[in-house]
């Protein structure tokens, strides 16, 4: 199943990072982060190539890979005029995924996904519920079909006292029920840690370093909590913050096993 947008996750090199809440105790800048990436193009130096466009509002609308002289679509993007996404489709390992999402108001209450590959399909729907404004759970479903939808997990939300999110709590039903702990330093996430719910024993831990203008430089993953990175990569920013190296080390032997530069096309003021 897709990721949640509330978790927080970076497309490191490819698109927008989330925008950080203005509080008053941030010592980062809290300016508009879309505004680097209005009517750009990135192209990336992997074999194929990628090409990312960005609308004016500094919206990614499309991913494209290079096949011989011409680009071929493999992710396409949709999104509201306040950069919150209305549909969003991958074509990828033969399957294509579509999601729609349904708002009332600026509040996101539905989302409708689908997967459809070679030899099988799956559908599911996740509706979010508030309470005085503030996401409190999503039930999700998932099935063969519209028609056969099963509750497949519900995800309990608890926040800290400034309103920054805590924890994710979720209780799936075909396997382990687990918890995701959110830290956060300055207004920014600096560790993400998961847990099987009941036993608080981790399994996974994210670390997130950021430099002074608040931008990501670093993840750093360890996926069997023994507190050695599994995986680590790192980011290369121009003066406005767009990434222009991606290194990662897939095995954490402290070796870059993929180094990915983007060269970005932008208008100039």
């Amino acid at each position: 199943m897709v990721g949640r947008w509330v978790v927080l996750v970076v497309w490191a090199g490819c698109s927008a990072p989330e925008p950080v809440e203005e509080r008053q105790d941030l010592d980062v800048d809290t300016t508009d982060p879309y505004v680097v990436y209005r009517d750009c193009q990135g192209i990336t130096d992997n074999d194929p190539p990628d090409r990312y466009t960005y609308s004016n509002a500094g919206d990614l609308l499309s991913r494209e890979r290079q096949n011989g002289d011409t680009w071929e679509i493999s992710e396409e993007y949709t999104w509201r005029d306040d950069h919150q996404p209305l549909t969003s489709w991958v074509t990828r390992n033969g399957g294509t995924t579509e999601i729609a999402y349904t708002y009332e108001n600026d509040r996101l209450v539905r989302e409708d996904g689908s997967w459809d590959g070679e030899s099988e399909s799956d559908v599911w729907m996740s509706e979010y519920l508030y309470e005085q404004g503030v996401l409190v759970s999503v039930d999700s479903y998932a099935g063969p079909s519209t028609l056969q939808l099963d509750l497949s997990a519900v995800e309990t939300y608890q926040y800290n006292d400034d309103g920054s999110l805590k924890a994710i709590l979720f209780d799936n039903v075909d396997y382990a029920d687990t918890q995701a702990i959110y830290t956060w330093e300055n207004g920014l996430l600096a560790r993400l840690s998961s847990y099987f719910f009941d036993e608080w024993q981790a399994f996974s831990t994210n670390l997130y370093t950021y430099d002074e203008n608040g931008w990501l430089v670093q993840t750093a993953s360890d996926y069997n909590a023994d507190d050695v990175p599994d995986r680590v990569q790192t980011l290369e920013r121009d003066e406005e913050g767009r990434v222009t190296l991606r290194s990662t080390d897939r095995d954490g032997d402290g070796d870059d096993d993929t180094i990915i530069a983007t060269t970005w096309d932008c208008p100039t003021e």
